[in-house]
């Protein structure tokens, strides 16, 4: 019997596992993620499709997906899996073409982020939510969202204004009248004449137009407190409007990069946090994680990464920290330069079946949760250790540091090991035999450790 057929055999015995009993109550806790940002197949050339990936995955939700087609959404209920569908700064008002209430800059021009500059949208405009234009538009798309039956509502690039104040914005009229307001009420200027315009001020002094901070300015921090303020209120007041449209059981999601959870992410109940590459050791991970319990939140791990072995390590630690795991489909690499395009990647949903049904089995059907410790060096150098309790048996997973790209392990001289690609057959009673070269057999009553490359 080869390899190949040893690991599917394998895995589909873990994967009955998925119907105990302590299935059901382990699903609410700690649910597997697929996203699809928009539906597939999109279009006669598409040869991708969400509703494959739904049946092979077996995800216990969807989200970021944009989709507001009612039958597609109905094939998906259709299969039991509940969906947040996402919205964005951009949303249309006109024709589908971005025109009123948005974002400007010190000359009145509409502002595009940096990183969307090259991907040839109908529809590049940020919405300011100072705009009472966009409040209202925002409100009736987002009631839209909850009629299409959605679990919950992903805003997609919540900062809004916050953010746009390092690319040029926003110096629309409602934004320098409410900025004049604030530095009054709020900040206690008591000598800010009445009609001083921050916009004109800011054109009198500087000849850099296209960036909103300026060193020597000195109301530019005053007018990024200000912005920032105003999303958590726009938002704040949003919420509060959405819930009472949908009910209190409604879902509020976000991307928050890097597991930030300030004043305006924190009026989010879920993130998905993209790691950036200097957050990618365990202690990092850990610390992000520890910060979303502490403010009762749910973070869900991802990375912009092409290798699946990295990901694969990442879904491993990251639901052995107790944290939900976003299965790599449908994800985008960001664009190296503002002027070439964004990547998505799609790993191949068969080696991500076997993946994700060694996940269930892990951490679904463990009688305990598992517990963290730091790998022996002369095992595995800075490896983690990952102890689960599965039907009386204890399984370790000893997973290799994020940014090992080749560990040196010794797998094949350390005791009881199995590495998880080196299974060469499995019979009746559960023996289990390594094809390392120490060719260590496994008993049904043995200790299992897997080496997770």
């Amino acid at each position: 019997m080869d390899i190949k057929s040893v690991q599917t055999i394998f895995l589909a015995l873990l994967y009955l596992a998925i119907h105990s009993s302590s299935f059901a109550q382990a699903k609410e806790e700690l649910p597997i993620i697929m996203s699809s940002r928009w539906f597939h197949p999109r279009d006669d050339k598409d040869t991708l499709s969400t509703l494959k990936m739904i049946k092979d995955f077996h995800p216990d939700r969807i989200d970021w997906m944009y989709c507001s087609n009612t039958k597609q959404l109905e094939e998906i209920r259709k299969l039991g899996v509940p969906y947040s569908l996402a919205i964005n700064p951009q949303i249309p008002d006109s024709a589908g073409y971005t025109v009123q209430g948005r974002i400007e800059d010190l000359n009145g021009q509409k502002v595009v982020a940096p990183w969307m500059k090259s991907w040839n949208q109908k529809n590049p405009y940020w919405g300011c939510v100072n705009s009472p234009e966009f409040q209202k538009l925002f409100l009736a798309k987002s009631k839209e969202i909850v009629d299409l039956k959605a679990y919950g509502i992903f805003v997609d690039d919540a900062r809004f204004n916050d953010h746009a104040f390092e690319w040029g914005g926003c110096f629309c009229d409602h934004c320098i009248s409410g900025f004049n307001k604030y530095l009054v009420n709020e900040v206690k200027k008591d000598s800010i004449d009445p009609s001083f315009n921050y916009k004109d001020y800011r054109l009198s002094r500087s000849k850099n137009t296209s960036n909103a901070k300026n060193a020597r300015d000195p109301y530019a921090k005053l007018f990024k407190d200000f912005q920032q303020s105003s999303v958590v209120r726009f938002l704040t007041k949003w919420k509060a409007d959405l819930k009472a449209y949908a009910g209190n059981d409604f879902v509020f999601l976000t991307n928050n990069p890097n597991g930030s959870w300030n004043k305006i992410y924190e009026i989010f109940d879920s993130g998905i946090c993209e790691i950036s590459a200097n957050n990618r050791s365990y202690e990092s991970l850990e610390r992000i994680s520890k910060q979303a319990k502490a403010k009762n939140k749910t973070q869900v791990l991802s990375i912009a990464t092409s290798d699946s072995t990295t990901f694969k390590r990442l879904s491993v630690y990251s639901y052995s920290l107790g944290n939900p795991v976003l299965l790599p489909w449908d994800l985008m690499l960001q664009p190296t330069s503002e002027r070439s395009e964004a990547r998505r990647i799609y790993f191949d949903g068969k080696n991500w079946i076997d993946h994700s049904m060694l996940l269930r089995s892990l951490y679904k059907t463990s009688t305990l949760k598992p517990s963290v410790s730091a790998g022996k060096r002369e095992l595995c150098g800075d490896a983690r250790v990952l102890t689960f309790a599965k039907d009386g048996k204890k399984v370790t997973v000893f997973l290799p540091d994020l940014r090992d790209k080749k560990p040196k392990c010794n797998i094949g001289n350390v005791g009881r090991r199995i590495h998880l690609s080196e299974l060469s057959e499995i019979s009746n009673n559960a023996r289990l035999k390594s094809a390392s070269r120490s060719k260590v057999s496994f008993q049904n009553d043995a200790d299992i450790d897997i080496y997770l490359e």
